[in-house]
């Protein structure tokens, strides 16, 4: 359900993707890591710490703001979808 509301409102709000992708929870650190390398993916929307701080090495990453990962201030975060499509070109051009 998370998938299709998201990819609705990217749709709507005219910010173009490739694909998005859920990963299994066992080995999702791993399989990101693979997928950024293998499609070249150059922004990353992440709310997983751990996950920010692997993919943030190879991409650019936006984290959105959740009660879990506060305190992890080395991405850009946002709060909310409208905030994302503020900052998405700023954060592809550096």
């Amino acid at each position: 359900m998370y998938r299709k509301l998201l990819s609705n409102w990217l749709k709507r709000n005219n910010i173009p993707y490739d694909f998005i992708c859920y990963c299994n929870e066992s080995n999702h650190v791993e399989e990101k890591l693979k997928l950024v390398h293998k499609e070249k993916i150059d922004l990353i929307f992440e709310d997983s710490i751990s996950d920010a701080i692997n993919l943030s090495k190879i991409s650019h990453v936006i984290m959105y703001n959740r009660p879990y990962n506060f305190g992890f201030t080395s991405v850009k975060r946002i709060n909310n979808f409208k905030e994302l499509k503020k900052i998405k070109n700023k954060v592809k051009e550096k």
